[in-house]
């Protein structure tokens, strides 16, 4: 849409839009996905926006268009649109994580523990082994630890470091060796407290919760 949200219509009039603007200059992955029942948007593997609808899709005799809405120009697509692909499956979210080449994600993070030790897990999502030799992590200040490893599929990795993120608030950045963004996350101070982790439940790919107990180098699926 204009704000450069993505916004999904069935029959015409029945939209559910995602609130993120992605007029960034930076390529995204979007999967678009009903199961029947219920419709989901992904932006880069992650629910961006989810509703009920358990209507029928009305059959029409028009081509299949791609950025084009129908010769209304101010909802056209502005930008590039590459390796578009159409299921008769609903996709599930690992599935959509898989096609958009995602890996390795920021999982769980510690700004302010009782021993000063702050820490960041990260964690590979992926059924393969990635080399992450030269990868950093960084925050607002600059970076802050540099991997040497190659880390297993389904797994973890946590770096530490003492008193480094800053309790008032800050912004985490996954960066490979060439300096490329894979990941980032920022936060307010308002979720800082004392020895609770900030994690993603379920992990790699789910909503950013403060966590009861802190799970480092483990699944967080029982503890955020």
């Amino acid at each position: 849409n204009p704000s450069g949200q993505i916004t999904h219509v069935i029959n015409g009039n029945t939209a559910l839009s995602d609130t993120h603007d992605l007029r960034d200059d930076s390529w995204h992955h979007v999967a678009i996905v009903w199961n029947g029942s219920q419709r989901f948007i992904y932006i880069d593997g992650l629910l961006r926006a989810n509703d009920v609808f358990l209507g029928t899709l009305t059959p029409v005799d028009l081509p299949l268009l791609m950025g084009n809405y129908l010769g209304i120009e101010s909802r056209n697509f502005h930008g590039n649109i590459d390796e578009v692909k159409i299921y008769n499956t609903a996709r599930s979210q690992a599935e959509i994580i898989e096609d958009a080449g995602i890996s390795v994600v920021l999982n769980e993070f510690m700004p302010k523990p009782g021993d000063n030790k702050d820490w960041v897990e990260i964690y590979n999502i992926s059924s393969n082994p990635i080399d992450i030799n030269g990868w950093e992590l960084a925050d607002t200040t600059g970076v802050f630890a540099t991997f040497s490893a190659i880390l297993a599929p389904d797994s973890f990795l946590v770096a530490t470091e003492s008193a480094r993120l800053n309790n008032g608030g800050d912004t985490i950045f996954l960066k490979k060796s060439d300096n490329t963004l894979v990941d980032t996350r920022s936060y307010t101070g308002g979720e800082v407290v004392t020895d609770k982790s900030i994690g993603r439940n379920p992990d790699g790919f789910g909503s950013w919760k403060q966590c009861a107990t802190s799970s480092a180098n483990v699944s967080n699926d029982l503890s955020c």
